[in-house]
């Protein structure tokens, strides 16, 4: 697998944070994959067929009891909803991808939780500088 994200820049100042991701097109395009089988199954498309089987006496057929709409535990999870597959396919390709970039996500958390922790204390010695001046009388 590529390198998903290859460079990472962290540019954080007093009025604004600007973090800029270098990502593989592959991962863009896993995304698009994901979020239109995601449509497919709970938009227009699908939508229909998706809330009779999720209503219907026969969900065992998609759905083991034991599984998950994620997990269904079935030997074909596109039985008669060919877009379900498409969907829980995309689904295990983008949380593969994502999981491999899950610390560099975790570091610009981090990052970002940083930058707004220094602002807060800055607002926050702005607003005791204003309340002393205000019981001063300093204009």
């Amino acid at each position: 697998m590529a390198t998903l994200i290859s460079h990472v820049d962290f540019n954080m100042t007093a009025n604004s944070q600007r973090i800029t991701l270098h990502i593989d097109p592959e991962l863009l395009i896993v995304m698009f994959r994901f979020v239109g089988s995601f449509e497919a199954v709970f938009g227009d498309i699908d939508w229909e067929m998706t809330r009779d089987i999720i209503n219907s006496d026969s969900l065992e057929h998609y759905i083991h009891p034991n599984g998950t709409f994620i997990e269904p535990c079935v030997d074909d999870e596109s039985n008669n909803w060919g877009n379900r597959g498409s969907l829980l396919s995309t689904y295990r390709d983008l949380k593969h991808r994502m999981t491999a970039i899950e610390p560099i996500i975790h570091a610009i958390c981090k990052q970002r939780n940083a930058h707004n922790k220094t602002q807060a204390q800055v607002t926050e010695a702005k607003d005791v500088c204003k309340v002393e001046s205000d019981e001063r009388g300093d204009l």
